[in-house]
């Protein structure tokens, strides 16, 4: 809400923002598509992303004890989001990856294994993005569109601040 709130009163009823405040006032959590992928046993592990997708992987990272590269150029951006970057001079890759209360998954398989998690009927109907790798090694990396090392501004849920 804070989002639509930067950009005006009138937010709420811009077509252009319709996409966005769908999003916010109607969110669909992915309940079936989270367990049906855990029912398929192809995932290694797996969470929502409510705390920022940075942050979320660094989640995953940390108690997998491996490290994640997040490939910005891979990130999808909802609806409404460029339209709203504009207006507000910001980047909305930025909010894709720092942002939270998405209502999506995050998830990590072998990438032998994708065309069969894709083919699970409850993801297919969401979809699945590939957005980076889990590789030796600890924490997260995002890499920007032009392929190198993006610097993030704090973001994302922190349920101890």
């Amino acid at each position: 809400m804070a989002l639509l709130g930067q950009l005006g009163p009138d937010a709420l009823n811009d077509p252009p923002l319709a996409p966005l405040r769908e999003r916010l006032v109607r969110p669909v959590p992915r309940i079936a598509a989270g367990r049906a992928l855990a029912a398929s046993g192809l995932i290694a592990a797996g969470m929502d992303v409510s705390d920022g997708l940075a942050q979320d992987a660094g989640h995953i990272a940390e108690r997998s004890g491996v490290a994640i590269t997040i490939e910005a150029a891979r990130v999808p951006i909802a609806g409404g989001c460029s339209e709203a970057g504009e207006r507000l001079r910001a980047d909305p890759l930025i909010w894709a990856l720092s942002g939270g209360e998405d209502f999506e998954l995050l998830v990590t398989l072998d990438e032998g294994d994708l065309a069969a998690v894709r083919s699970i009927p409850a993801v297919a109907e969401v979809g699945l993005t590939v957005v980076g790798r889990v590789e030796e090694g600890e924490g997260v990396r995002v890499l920007g569109p032009d392929g190198r090392p993006m610097d993030l501004p704090r973001g994302g849920w922190d349920h101890f601040a």
